[in-house]
Formats: structure tokens, C-alpha cells, sequence
């Protein structure tokens, strides 16, 4: 496996998790991420970046994992928290 490197350290890999399911809104850089699948909610650990958000999908990183969650039909996995 070849490792690239920038500015001298060496780059890690993170695995990527890809799943159909439902995301509680909204991901906030900080905060862990909630997200349903198969009828279970989930947890990761703390969202370092949020990638890419649409009515599709969403794409976001952890210290570990990035993950891209699509979403189930027309706008059915977003789950939006009331404030």
C-alpha cells in the first residue's frame, strides 16, 4: 500500500461507511452524529467535517470513518430535531 505524504507526515486512510438509513438534522462539527438504520439508531463519535449534505444523501467525517448515509425516498431520511 503506498502512503502519500504532506509536509513531511504521512497521510492515514480512513475507512468509508456507506449505509442506507435516516439522519437526525442537524450535524453539527463537534457533536456526534445520530443516524437510524434497519429500526436502530446509532451513534458515531464526534463529527470532525461535514462533507456534502443533499436531499439524497449526506457525507461526513469522523476522527476514523467517513460515512455517506442515502437516504430512503423523497426527503424520508432527514429527521429534523425541533430547537
Amino acid at each position: 500500500m503506498i502512503k502519500h505524504q504532506e509536509g513531511g507526515k504521512r497521510m492515514k486512510f480512513k475507512p468509508t461507511v456507506m449505509l442506507h438509513g435516516s439522519v437526525l438534522k442537524p450535524l453539527k462539527e463537534g457533536q456526534k452524529a445520530h443516524y437510524c438504520q434497519n429500526g436502530l439508531w446509532h451513534s458515531t463519535s464526534k463529527v470532525m467535517r461535514v462533507l456534502e449534505q443533499t436531499n439524497e444523501h449526506v457525507k461526513f467525517e469522523t476522527e476514523a470513518v467517513c460515512y455517506c448515509i442515502n437516504f430512503y425516498g423523497d426527503s424520508a431520511g432527514i429527521v429534523t430535531l425541533a430547537a
